[in-house]
């Protein structure tokens, strides 16, 4: 099946059956950028998947363009949409009746 880069309508995310929970509280600084730790929560975010950017609420959720290279996880932050220089590419591949995301 092929990748699309755009979904119709808005979703929530679950890892682990917890949902993403919305931007809570102030955004920190982290090597000098605006960025604040995805974390799970009760009030989840709803999400779009626009041009290969995942949005919710005036934020991008997205990897830090400067990353360790173990093969870690690597931490998921949420942006302000000023801050595109340091967005990677997302993309929604159909899996049955629900899609898996790519953050590449």
């Amino acid at each position: 099946s092929s990748t699309m880069d755009s979904l119709p309508s808005t979703f929530i995310i679950e890892i682990d059956g917890r949902p993403i929970s919305k931007v809570n509280g102030p955004m920190d600084e982290w090597d000098g950028q605006s960025c604040k730790l995805v974390e799970g929560g009760s009030e989840p975010a709803v999400f779009e998947l626009r041009e290969s950017r995942l949005m919710s609420e005036g934020h991008i959720l997205s990897r830090h363009f400067v990353e360790d290279l173990s093969l870690r996880p690597k931490r998921v932050l949420w942006f302000k949409p000023e801050n595109r220089y340091n967005e990677h590419r997302v993309v929604a591949e159909k899996n049955g009746d629900d899609y898996s995301l790519t953050i590449s």
